[in-house]
């Protein structure tokens, strides 16, 4: 039996095509925001040297072929050229589910196709080459794949070939790899390619022919038009595709070379680089070796970077940067608010009702970082922060800190080891703590605003005052800013502003007070919540950034009329979170109050006029011969107190906000047509909810509106005023907004691939469709470490109607995965588990439903247990030695799992990597591969008491702890 190497792809383009204000750049992915130092988006196992890395092209032949904007680029994080090879991903009939078929794409489709070429070639070698086993056999098919692919031509670029680092060796051909006798490889790696990582202006490597035949071959060594470097082209939104590099030359110490059978011969090349050339880019191409034999010329890729891929600033500068490309760089709280431009609510109202005007990615750009706080006072109001950065490349490691005003780390809070590059996936960027290895704990770069207190080893909030938040990079690669440094000042501030004098005045319908605040301010953002008869409203405070001042805001006819009536109260908030809430004295002597005719329990919608006459009436689709402005009209509820209605050209991101008559509730939009001259256009109406920063908001309806020369104005066409649905059916449909959004791949079901939990069922102590981590403590009730039994527990909904089977056993129809169910509906059953182990537990659930028609019919819903068991504490063992007012720590820190961390009063000092699993695979081999680390670690005493708290955490959350206390000396 023969293992073969494992074979990976990716789907993600290219690094730098990611989401902007262009929405061209957002459907391409060779289109890219920005020159990018390293361009890959392979993860692992796709980056492994004995991983058989696949990229998906068309399927085509000859000139018709080209790679498929989707398949992941080149290189890996070490500058590793990768992918290999090319295969067919793009309209692959595939089985699918139901014993049918369908047309799919991917390099999850180009993979199979390599592994069933991969079978053909070890089959072939198997007759030629019998003497051949095992890794060997592996290396010279995977050789001999790479050798005999054909590089592609760039099909935008007539006459350029496609980078190797996107198409790798090239195109794949079976038979010429079948029929191959002769093989070309790096000898250092063993590899058909060559990797020469960073270069100076000239570099000399070595390549080894091989004749596996019967008869010489006579090979000419040709560069193949090279060596090339990649240009952006900025007339066609950042399209990268490479060119010959004027002033680089590769030459070979052979012009031609002779390989006799059964001989290997090495060729050295020298890549030489003028100083004309500018530095800090890419350097690739292919070697060519024409044989004299049909069938057997060789070809090779290769690629390095002239440079230092560390000049690239690795952490992408903050949104209020010009030079910003992500334009995320902040500071957030826990609700993914961006911090340094108003409170949350504040800021929600701002940017939830003036689509028209801004977003949660643009308004980042607001954000001024001398205004960045956060209160750490346990009122889940702007309690912690959280740093939303893109990294531009992979890093080995990320430390985030903490310093204060005199320089001191005063925290370190994580440590991640190989974190992700920042790249885009269909729904948009995503950010550096959604990083694969951080999955588990998305959350760990947050920093709650405390500290240890040496003094007493107990945790406390840090006095308030400017602090820095950073983060310390580094790079996969040496360099001269192979660690880097992005810092981010914020403000502790846990004092509550004031409110003073503040009255309503019925006579000149304003609201007046004072404001005062000793810590972060207000911005002109900021508004003060005036809470009435259980709505709140909003109140202008300043048109600047302040931090006392008075204010006067002048109120609606419905906030006065309530005021007739009821009590109020004003709320202020700063920038920090801090709130103080104060009554508001009425004056209620004056002017009799308007009453205003409204309703506030209509539920927002839109729908668009009906355009044109018959059977050709519209209100989704309507061709019109304006040249460029035209009018959309739409209806939306009338008589509908602060309703606005939106619409967005799909195309281009703009938004208009619509002039909205209340008394008839019909809305008009002023568009235009972009260069397309064909426009999808969604439009949607809100409204105010009783909390103030929140919204109602109806679904979003479509209409496309195309421009042709030969139909009419659309003045000219007929306009029907089309019927609202009840305001009860409205009430369904609405989604209520508040705050900002989560962060793209922040949500629960893109961080842990879980699905939504089966209907019917609940689970007592596992995560139901996702995962869950046991460790000693949490499985002590369900799991018995002396049968090595897990016990599943839960309850039914419809226990006379369901029927339950746990998969114990890998067959559904084994007696023994029946689970009995009680009358109640709970359950119990037990599976065997390894007190170490990762395993996917299935199970189906049987319910049986009645139809209308009085059949029965049973419903199969399949669902899986994700469960990671680890009962085994980290190993710790430390010493402490005080002498000269210092005490040292010394030991060693290690776990049978990887991915231990070490902290010392709260601080990491260790991070293992955390790749190698729960599941041993070589009973002779240790499960975690990595040594022990080795503690260390000296620190001053103050004066008096001192404690040191060292923890071991490892994967599921097992601890050990161990405690020191030493006496300083004042």
């Amino acid at each position: 039996m023969v293992c073969l190497f494992h074979l990976q792809g990716g789907n993600y383009g290219n690094s730098a095509s990611i989401f902007t204000n262009n929405p061209l750049a957002n459907t391409n992915r060779i289109n890219t925001a920005y020159q990018e130092a390293n361009s890959g988006t392979l993860a692992d196992p796709a980056v492994s040297a004995n991983s058989m890395t696949v990229a998906a092209e068309n399927s085509l032949k000859g000139s018709q072929n080209e790679m498929a904007s989707f398949s992941s680029w080149g290189p890996t994080p070490d500058y590793t050229l990768k992918p290999d090879i090319s295969a067919p991903g793009m309209g692959i009939t595939s089985t699918w589910q139901n014993n049918t078929y369908a047309m799919l794409e991917g390099t999850s489709m180009a993979t199979p196709f390599v592994s069933g070429a991969a079978a053909l070639v070890i089959q072939k070698l198997k007759q030629s080459q019998p003497d051949l086993s095992g890794s060997q056999l592996v290396s010279q098919t995977k050789n001999m794949l790479m050798n005999s692919a054909t590089p592609m031509k760039d099909v935008n670029y007539h006459g350029n070939i496609v980078s190797p680092r996107r198409q790798g060796a090239g195109q794949i051909n079976v038979t010429a790899a079948a029929n191959l006798k002769a093989t070309v490889q790096d000898p250092a790696t063993g590899i058909g390619s060559v990797s020469l990582g960073q270069i100076s202006s000239s570099r000399s490597f070595k390549v080894e022919l091989s004749n596996h035949g019967s008869v010489p071959i006579n090979y000419a060594v040709d560069n193949d038009g090279g060596p090339m470097t990649q240009i952006r082209d900025q007339k066609k939104d950042g399209q990268v595709h490479d060119i010959s590099l004027t002033g680089a030359s590769l030459t070979s110490d052979q012009s031609n070379i002779v390989i006799d059978p059964g001989q290997r011969k090495t060729l050295t090349l020298s890549l030489a680089i003028s100083p004309t050339v500018k530095s800090n880019q890419v350097v690739e191409g292919y070697l060519h070796f024409k044989a004299d034999q049909p069938g057997q010329s060789l070809s090779m890729p290769y690629l390095a970077y002239y440079g230092d891929t560390t000049k690239e600033q690795v952490i992408d500068s903050p949104a209020f940067m010009p030079n910003s490309v992500f334009h995320g760089g902040y500071l957030m709280d826990e609700n993914n608010t961006p911090l340094g431009i108003s409170d949350r609510v504040s800021l929600s109202a701002y940017v939830n009702n003036h689509d028209n005007k801004t977003n949660w990615r643009k308004v980042a750009s607001y954000i001024h970082p001398a205004r960045v706080a956060f209160s750490p006072n346990g009122d889940h109001h702007q309690d912690s922060v959280t740093p939303f950065v893109f990294a531009k490349q992979s890093l080995a490691n990320v430390k985030a800190q903490i310093v204060n005003d005199q320089g001191n780390v005063i925290r370190v809070i994580d440590q991640e080891t190989h974190t992700d590059k920042s790249i885009a996936n269909d729904s948009g960027n995503l950010d550096l703590s959604t990083s694969f290895s951080m999955w588990q704990n998305p959350k760990a770069l947050q920093w709650d605003g405390r500290y240890i207190d040496q003094s007493t080893g107990k945790s406390i909030v840090v006095p308030n005052g400017r602090y820095h938040y950073q983060l310390v990079t580094t790079n996969y690669n040496d360099g001269a800013d192979q660690q880097q440094l992005a810092s981010y000042p914020v403000e502790v501030d846990t004092r509550a502003p004031q409110a003073t004098a503040v009255t309503y005045n019925r006579k000149t319908g304003r609201l007046t007070g004072q404001f005062n605040d000793h810590g972060a301010g207000f911005t002109g953002i900021s508004r003060g919540i005036l809470s009435t008869n259980g709505h709140q409203f909003g109140i202008k405070l300043t048109k600047k950034a302040a931090l006392a001042g008075q204010f006067s805001d002048r109120l609606t006819s419905i906030v006065k009329q309530m005021l007739m009536k009821h009590q109020a109260n004003l709320t202020l908030t700063d920038i920090a979170g801090n709130s103080t809430k104060v009554a508001v004295h009425r004056k209620l002597s004056g002017l009799v109050t308007k009453k205003a005719n409204v309703s506030f329990d209509r539920a927002p919608q839109l729908k668009w006029f009906k355009y044109g006459t018959g059977k050709n009436a519209s209100s989704s689709y309507l061709e019109i011969s304006n040249k460029k402005v035209f009018t959309l009209y739409a209806r939306v509820p009338k008589g509908v107190p602060a309703l606005n209605a939106y619409a967005k050209d799909t195309g281009t991101n703009k938004v208009v906000k619509g002039r909205l008559n209340p008394k008839t509730g019909v809305v008009a939009f002023a568009c235009h047509f972009s260069q397309t001259g064909y426009e999808t256009i969604q439009g949607w109406s809100q409204v105010p909810q009783k909390k103030f920063g929140a919204y109602l908001k109806s679904p979003s309806t479509l209409i496309v509106v195309s421009q042709l020369p030969k139909a009419p104005l659309i003045a000219k066409l007929k306009k029907t005023t089309p019927k609202l649905i009840s305001n009860a059916q409205a009430q369904k449909k609405t989604k209520s907004i508040f705050g900002s959004p989560i962060p793209n791949g922040h949500k629960t079901s893109q961080l842990t691939y879980r699905r939504a939990p089966s209907k019917g069922i609940k689970f007592f102590q596992l995560h139901d469709n996702a995962s869950t981590f046991l460790n000693a403590a949490n499985s002590a009730t369900i799991y018995d470490l002396q049968t090595h039994q897990l016990t599943i527990n839960g309850q039914v909904s419809s226990p006379n109607k369901q029927r339950l089977v746990i998969l114990a056993t890998p067959d559904e129809a084994d007696p023994a995965n029946r689970v009995r169910i009680s009358k109640n509906g709970t359950f119990k059953f037990k599976v065997p588990f390894n007190p170490t182990e990762q395993r996917g537990v299935g199970y189906n659930l049987y319910t049986k439903t009645i139809l209308r028609n009085g059949q029965s019919k049973v419903q199969k819903q399949r669902g899986i247990l994700e469960i990671y068991l680890d009962v085994v504490k980290p190993s710790l063992a430390v010493s402490e030695n005080v002498e000269n007012n210092r005490i040292r720590l010394t030991g060693t820190v290690n776990d049978n799992v990887s991915g231990v961390k070490l902290d010392v009063n709260g601080n990491n000092l260790f991070s293992q990597q955390k790749d190698a699993g729960f599941n041993s695979h070589d009973q002779n081999q240790p499960l975690n591969p990595y040594p022990d680390y080795q503690i260390n670690q000296s620190y001053d005493l103050t004066p008096g008491r001192n404690t040191f708290t060292v923890k071991a955490i490892d994967q599921v959350g097992n601890v050990t702890t161990k405690r020191f206390v030493a006496n300083g000396q004042g």
